[in-house]
């Protein structure tokens, strides 16, 4: 159908998916041509402009999305993720405190704040987040990871550990980049 968005979205993660970031947009714009309001295509427009390297563009395209769900915490969340992947954790803290305030049940909202406060030497309330994380879902291996990493245990008899490779069992632990996070 050519006025429905969803069939655009959904042409736009396909081709996202295979790294075709132009005719993703492309796809992008014709579901806001179709549906001007739809805050899920601001938040794909954010993912695609991000995977071109473009932060300011994929920032205005969170910023258009928060006009329609000013109160949607996913954009919070995307937002903090955009800072915290492009080296601007302390950017990012006010929009996962606000993402927060909204889902304070969300444990991938305080996995992320764990994130960001490795990044900016905060171990104390990392572990913090991460320990929330991990009492709201104990199946989030990113959590395990930053308590080993904080605690520095480095034995496998250790509990955290013993979780930590129960939940990823052939992931190599002494690199977190290929250890599913959230």
């Amino acid at each position: 159908d050519p006025d429905s968005a969803t069939a655009y979205l959904d042409l736009a993660e396909v081709l996202s998916a295979m790294d075709q970031y132009d005719d993703a947009t492309a796809a992008l714009e014709q579901a806001l041509k179709n549906e001007p309001d739809n805050a899920r295509a601001f938040i794909d427009l954010c993912d695609v402009r991000d995977n071109l390297g473009d932060f300011e563009g994929a920032m205005e395209a969170l910023d258009r999305g928060d006009k329609i769900s000013p109160d949607m915490p996913k954009i919070s969340l995307r937002r903090a993720t955009l800072c915290l992947h492009n080296n601007r954790a302390e950017e990012g803290l006010g929009h996962i405190d606000k993402a927060l305030a909204a889902a304070p049940k969300w444990p991938a909202l305080y996995q992320v704040k764990a994130d960001m406060m490795v990044t900016l030497n905060r171990n104390e309330e990392a572990e913090e987040a991460a320990r929330k994380a991990i009492d709201l879902n104990d199946q989030l291996i990113g959590s395990y990871s930053i308590l080993v990493s904080l605690k520095k245990i480095k034995t496998p008899d250790d509990p955290l550990f013993q979780k930590m490779v129960a939940l990823a069992p052939k992931s190599d632990f002494g690199d977190r980049s290929d250890v599913p996070y959230y």
